[in-house]
């Protein structure tokens, strides 16, 4: 099993998703594979995710910062979507791994923390989008 999870780790580092899907049935059946799967899922989101955290520390925009986020889940959803059949337990490690990083603080107090970047960044849309149904300019976001 532990020679299985390497392999699993060089996979998503290689984005092998075809290969990950074949690897994903396997596990699935052994005791306890799926768990182990999702952590080592969890950790990769997040560690491709730190880019995001770098971004806030050079003081980025609001939208980029938010672009930045979107650009991994969208990444990441479709894998899971897709090569990992939509298993709860690595959603769950999905939205465990986001949410670590938009929970993540700046190294420096000259920049903003995430939560000012996602309310300026909603701001900016509701301002923008204020002549317009607000709806309209949201759902491309989600």
């Amino acid at each position: 099993q532990e020679s299985l999870l390497d392999e699993y780790k060089s996979m998503l580092k290689n984005e092998c998703v075809e290969d990950l899907s074949r690897l994903y049935i396997l596990i699935k059946r052994l005791t306890h594979g799926l768990k182990k799967m999702s952590e080592i899922f969890h950790d990769h989101v997040y560690d491709n995710g730190k880019e995001t955290i770098e971004l806030m520390n050079k003081g980025c925009t609001p939208q980029e910062y938010v672009n930045s986020l979107l650009v991994v889940v969208k990444r990441f959803s479709g894998i899971v979507q897709v090569h990992l059949k939509n298993d709860e337990a690595f959603t769950a490690a999905l939205n465990r791994a986001m949410e670590k990083l938009v929970n993540t603080t700046t190294e420096s107090k000259k920049y903003p923390k995430s939560s000012e970047l996602l309310v300026r960044h909603a701001d900016h849309i509701l301002k923008k989008e204020k002549s317009t149904d607000c709806d309209s300019a949201l759902i491309p976001l989600l």
